[in-house]
C-alpha cells in the first residue's frame, strides 16, 4: 500500500495536500515518539514528493515506524487500494 502511495504522489503531487489536511488530526491521536514522527513528516511535506516517497518505501525498522503515523490514507483510490491488495494476495476479494 505504501509503495503505490508513493507512486500516486511522485505522480501527482498536487496529493502532498491530502497529507498537509490530514496531519494535524494524525498528530492529535498521537502521543510521546509518535509526535516526533508527525513533525517528520511535516518536514518531508515540505520537502517534496520525492522525500515523502522516500520516506513510504524506506525499509528500516524507522520507515515502518514513519507508515504507522503516514497521514496519507485517502491519497488512492478504492481500485488502486484493490490493485495494490491484489498484487500481494492474489486472492482477495473485492
Amino acid at each position: 500500500m505504501a509503495r503505490a502511495t508513493a507512486q500516486r504522489i511522485l505522480a501527482d503531487p498536487s496529493m502532498l495536500q491530502v497529507g498537509r489536511k490530514q496531519l494535524p488530526a494524525v498528530r492529535a491521536h498521537s502521543a510521546g515518539s509518535a509526535l516526533a514522527l508527525c513533525d517528520e513528516w511535516g518536514a518531508l511535506i515540505e520537502a517534496g514528493a520525492e522525500a515523502v516517497a522516500a520516506a513510504l518505501i524506506d525499509p528500516t525498522e524507522h520507515g515502518h515506524d514513519m507508515r504507522q503515523q503516514a497521514p496519507f490514507s485517502g491519497v488512492l483510490t478504492n481500485r488502486e487500494r484493490w490493485a495494490a491488495i491484489s498484487s500481494v494476495y492474489p486472492h482477495a476479494v473485492a
